[in-house]
């Protein structure tokens, strides 16, 4: 028999996926692949949903994810202070979108292989995971971006991951897996 895992910590992990033929539980590739074994030491309620519009700042999509998110905080064991948004590709450029247009539901967000625009104003931290040899996001733009961000005041923690390219999704667990050690140390400041 399966043990079930306890959740000690009260954290929802909520991660919207990469770009792709959305089929029904799409999401769940991204949560195997990268998001259950890089956030595995976080013991973590992860919230997964499948993108129902053309990407995660469609409308449609963004009522879903408030929605599910609405229905967490009242039906499971969750902090409201520990909920973070991770996503890659797509998944990441919907992170910067629902960091910048709602951030009050967030605590941090960590896009993966992902650029954020360029009039972002960021107001939660960021964890930032972005591939040295990126083929869709070029690391040069993220850089100048991120310094643009970080010069008005938004709290940005930018890790480069040397020969990583946008296609090594699996690549991408280690440095996840880092940031845990982050969300920990920024929640302890935050108590």
């Amino acid at each position: 028999m399966k043990k079930k895992k306890t959740v000690l910590t009260g954290v929802i992990g909520y991660d919207i996926h990469y770009g792709g033929n959305v089929t029904p539980y799409y999401s769940r590739g991204f949560v195997e692949i990268l998001v259950d074994p890089g956030f595995a030491s976080l013991e973590a309620i992860i919230l997964a949903p499948d993108c129902p519009g053309h990407g995660w700042t469609d409308s449609s999509s963004v009522t879903a994810v408030l929605e599910l998110l609405s229905f967490a905080k009242r039906n499971l064991p969750v902090d409201p202070n520990r909920i973070i948004l991770t996503g890659f590709s797509m998944g990441g450029l919907g992170c910067w979108y629902f960091a910048q247009h709602y951030p009050e539901h967030f605590s941090a967000i960590i896009p993966l292989a992902s650029v954020p625009p360029s009039d972002m104003v960021l107001t939660i931290p960021a964890y930032v995971i972005q591939g040295e040899k990126d083929e869709l996001f070029p690391l040069d733009t993220t850089e100048e971006i991120i310094q643009a961000i970080q010069e008005k005041g938004g709290e940005i923690e930018f890790i480069v991951e040397k020969n990583l390219s946008h296609y090594q999704t699996h690549r991408y667990v280690r440095p996840l897996s880092r940031s845990v050690h982050w969300l920990r140390k920024m929640w302890r400041h935050q108590d």
